[in-house]
């Protein structure tokens, strides 16, 4: 019968031994769009980062990326951000990337709408102490957190406080 419905592999296409960083980079990539897409290693089971091996370390692609294009080391490269045009997670496309702060990231992963709280955050039933997280006992922060009721005022009474509520 054969292999029906089995689609051939691709062969393996091995860089030249000594190839520069970028065709390393762009061994890796696919276009779409304007974003060049990371089919490399991943950096993790569950993360979304491109990862690529250096003199021995691993390096996420898109510091790599941002670093190469900088003409500065990977070492003095710390928060890489994508522009707020791209949404790509896996791009690596020095043109979507910035220098920034993570106070920056989370703003403009807000203004785009791809920010999300970790999702061990809402699953807790409970706080630290082990009060109930119900709808009662919880005061939402203004960065979207929770925080336990009761615990806040357990704080504010061995303090001595002078208010006794929030």
């Amino acid at each position: 019968m054969g292999n029906v419905g089995v689609q051939a592999r691709r062969p393996y296409s091995r860089l030249p031994r000594g190839a520069s960083l970028w065709e390393r980079l762009k061994h890796h990539r696919r276009i779409s769009g304007d974003c060049w897409i990371w089919t490399g290693a991943l950096a993790g089971s569950r993360d979304s980062r491109g990862v690529i091996r250096v003199e021995g370390r691993s390096v996420y692609v898109h510091r790599l990326s941002l670093a190469l294009s900088l003409g500065i080391p990977v070492s003095k490269v710390r928060q890489v951000n994508h522009k707020r045009e791209c949404t790509t997670a896996l791009c690596f496309n020095p043109e979507h990337l910035y220098q920034g702060s993570q106070k920056e990231n989370v703003a403009d992963s807000k203004a785009v709408g791809t920010f999300s709280r970790p999702p061990s955050s809402k699953r807790r039933t409970h706080c630290r102490r082990g009060h109930p997280l119900s709808q009662d006992n919880v005061y939402s922060r203004a960065d979207g957190g929770r925080c336990c009721r009761r615990c806040v005022l357990d704080r504010m009474k061995a303090r001595g406080s002078a208010h006794a509520c929030l």
